[in-house]
């Protein structure tokens, strides 16, 4: 007898990772939900890991874009991306 093949709707997917967020192991989810650890979707840790990377460099990104910004008013409007990017490694030597 061959076992079919489980599949798994978009909204169970997202409950999944959303329980993984809030700190809940892949053993306990797997327990709860009564699935095999290997049951649980490989996109559940690729959602997770792009979602978080994609929050940190947001973040990341702005607190760049306001340096850009402010190095750019800094030279009344002259500086090219050469300067600006000689100016933040120099802003970043000095931190």
């Amino acid at each position: 007898m061959s076992r079919q093949r489980r599949t798994f709707t978009s909204e169970f997917k997202l409950q999944l990772v959303k329980l993984y967020e809030n700190g809940k192991s892949r053993a306990d989810i797997a327990r709860e939900y009564d699935i095999t650890l290997l049951d649980i979707p490989k996109s559940m840790y690729y959602y997770h890991a792009d979602v978080c990377g994609k929050r940190a460099l947001k973040t990341e990104d702005k607190e760049i874009s306001k340096e850009i910004a402010r190095i750019f008013k800094e030279s009344r409007n002259n500086y090219g991306t050469r300067k600006i990017k000689k100016e933040l490694s120099i802003d970043l030597i000095q931190q």
